[in-house]
């Protein structure tokens, strides 16, 4: 779509409003994106952007997710390219349907 993310500086556009992306949140796109249209485990994702070592809850993942989805999504309420799958994770999709 119309958004662009510079990783050397950690900075975005969606059509032409700037924001900041944090490392983790780039780390997620960066898998989001590798496996594009799979429905992508919580605990999976999780421990490929937290490490396998992380002892915190699957809600940071929730939180570190609606932030990106404010920032890439026109209607965050109602996402379109990152999508949950209840009961396992999320799927992003570059190209809704």
């Amino acid at each position: 779509g119309d958004v662009c993310i510079d990783p050397r500086s950690l900075r975005g556009t969606k059509g032409k409003k700037a924001f900041d992306i944090s490392r983790r949140e780039l780390s997620l796109l960066r898998l989001f994106t590798s496996r594009e249209g799979q429905a992508l485990d919580r605990i999976m994702l999780m421990d490929e952007v937290w490490g396998v070592r992380y002892e915190g809850t699957t809600r940071t993942l929730d939180q570190h997710i609606a932030l990106l989805r404010k920032k890439i999504e026109d209607d965050p309420a109602h996402p379109r390219f990152i999508t949950t799958v209840h009961g396992t994770g999320y799927r992003f999709t570059a190209r809704p349907q």
